[in-house]
């Protein structure tokens, strides 16, 4: 474009020469003078022009997204509808207009965020659901967890309820020591708390509906909780591994309980099931949880006393009960799951009744074994295998660290995986 336009002007000032005489030279001096001033502004434009475009590009693409750090799986993003909410990149850092019109934006777009994303004073983080009605509770920032302890959970967060506590919210935040949930909140997600080691004290809300999956497993410090009646859904593993827990009341608004909700809580001494629960119930003060229409033991602990009407026992039922030392298998029991006694280290005696038409503990052997299959289906740590077995079973003795020697009989031709797992 340059290179076109200056041999326009040659031209037309070579031109110029051959058609004006000496008396119009001082006007064509002067023309000639207007149209190099012409010539070099269009020139100009069009360099610019292709750069000041370039200047625009960088500017955008340079804008990012600040991201509010959270313990755990999940970061979440502060940005609506494409519009971002600080600008690293900024090539016109050396206007002082140009920077307060920035910080003007810059302003707009903060109040845009919030209304997505809203951080309190306790560094909790609040973000607003796709139906713009609720908000829920998605993480806590990095720079507040030393001092993260005690907190409150808000129920209103810019005039609108805050109703969860999302997944993964608080997940290892281990400076956690209390919380608050207000009854505004009907559930709390999978891996909420998980691993949060200082969680001592909980107040659950009023209007809670579910404890999701992992919600507070391996809360080691929390040795009482109180599920309200308002609850219906405990996931699987809510609360596995968390060994100082004491005690549990499954409320009578319950009607569904996961799998392993109490495995390898190895403090837990008594359970109960409030009178009124259509789906289960702890009958003749057993300390269990079973189902009321099928008979299945799904959950023990140390305390328990297998009911006679009791038919069958859940998979890793009693999984890390330590303080568990004997174990009565009447002979109404016809199932019994995997696992049953995993990780119980103070477990010495089994005992199946004589009538069981299912399993039996042949020759003393402190074991049970399937009578029609001869595999041994659990074991204990004073188990000795009798000749006639055949097979051993998945985690039959796993996590049996209380288990020193065992002699495997000629006759046993199959040992399933996991059957020895964590024996150390």
């Amino acid at each position: 474009m340059k290179k076109g336009l200056c041999s326009l002007m040659s031209q037309l000032l070579g031109a110029s020469r051959a058609w004006v005489d000496k008396r119009h030279f001082r006007q064509v001096r002067l023309l000639r003078s207007l149209l190099l001033v012409v010539v070099l502004c269009v020139c100009f434009v069009g360099w610019s022009l292709p750069n000041l475009s370039m200047l625009s590009v960088m500017t955008a693409a340079g804008n990012t997204t600040e991201v509010k750090p959270v313990r755990g799986p999940r970061i979440y993003n502060d940005s609506a509808n494409g519009r971002k909410r600080i600008y690293k990149h900024d090539a016109l850092d050396g206007s002082r207009r140009l920077a307060e019109a920035k910080a003007r934006k810059e302003t707009r777009v903060l109040k845009t965020a919030e209304s997505i994303t809203y951080t309190d004073e306790q560094g909790v983080i609040y973000t607003l659901e796709e139906n713009a009605q609720t908000y829920t509770v998605t993480g806590y920032t990095i720079g507040y967890t030393d001092e993260l302890s005690g907190i409150t959970i808000a129920s209103v967060v810019n005039g609108l309820p805050v109703t969860a506590i999302g997944e993964s919210a608080f997940l290892y935040c281990t400076t956690l020591t209390s919380i608050i949930l207000p009854n505004s909140i009907v559930s709390i997600s999978e891996f909420a708390f998980q691993n949060c080691d200082g969680l001592a004290s909980v107040t659950l809300s009023n209007s809670l509906k579910t404890i999701g999956a992992y919600a507070f497993s391996y809360c080691n410090a929390l040795t009482s909780i109180t599920i309200p009646n308002s609850v219906t859904e405990i996931g699987s593993y809510a609360f596995w591994n968390s060994r100082a827990l004491t005690s549990i009341i499954i409320p009578s608004s319950v009607t569904s309980i996961g799998y392993n909700v109490f495995s390898d809580c190895s403090g837990l001494a008594s359970i109960v099931v409030e009178e009124g629960n259509t789906e289960y119930d702890s009958r003749n003060n057993c300390n269990a949880i079973i189902s009321t229409a099928t008979n299945d033991l799904i959950a023990g602990c140390k305390n328990t006393v297998i009911p006679n009407s009791v038919v069958s026992i859940g998979s890793y039922a009693f999984e890390g009960c330590y303080g568990l030392s004997s174990v009565s298998i009447h002979r109404n029991i016809k199932s019994i799951g995997i696992g049953v006694f995993k990780g119980c280290t103070g477990l010495a005696s089994i005992v199946v009744e004589s009538g069981n038409t299912i399993f039996d503990s042949r020759d003393n052997c402190n074991a049970i074994i399937n009578t029609a299959t001869n595999s041994l289906v659990a074991g204990c740590k004073n188990t000795v295998i009798p000749n006639s077995v055949t097979s051993i079973d998945f985690d039959a003795f796993a996590g049996n660290t209380g288990l020193t020697s065992i002699v495997i009989p000629s006759s046993v031709t199959k040992i399933d995986g996991n059957a020895f797992y964590g024996c150390i």
